[in-house]
């Protein structure tokens, strides 16, 4: 692009704030022509369970945004909660020796080092 395309001469000009609001067409719902809140509220409902695990969907309760919200947050927290039991549960369950990602421990004795080493080759 040349600095002529860019000068503030070729600029589009700048819509009033107003009129790009009149220009907007209002949602169907009320007899206004705005959305009501139940109908808001479903829509953020159906938005929010594209971004949760199905286990929450049906936490997901309310009838207005801020039901919706509070029910957001109670379901989160009670998610934290059983994936922290479930967690919990699952680490009891793994022996101690294997509770570390560490190395088996290296044998003293030489010849215990020879017969790890062979069994270790002998498996693959």
């Amino acid at each position: 692009m040349g600095d002529d395309e860019l000068s503030p001469e070729n600029a589009a000009p700048a819509e009033a704030p107003e009129a790009a609001r009149e220009a907007a067409p209002a949602p169907l719902g009320s007899p206004d022509g705005g959305a009501t809140e139940q109908q808001a509220a479903e829509v953020l409902k159906t938005a929010i369970k594209a971004h949760l695990p199905v286990a929450l969907h049906s936490c997901l309760r309310g009838r207005t945004i801020a039901e919706v919200e509070q029910a957001l947050v109670d379901g989160q927290a009670l998610y934290a909660q059983v994936r922290q039991a479930v967690t919990a549960e699952l680490a009891a369950l793994v022996p101690a020796a294997h509770a570390t990602a560490g190395a088996p421990p290296v044998p003293a004795n030489p010849f215990d080092l020879i017969r790890a080493g062979l069994s270790a080759v002998l498996r693959t």
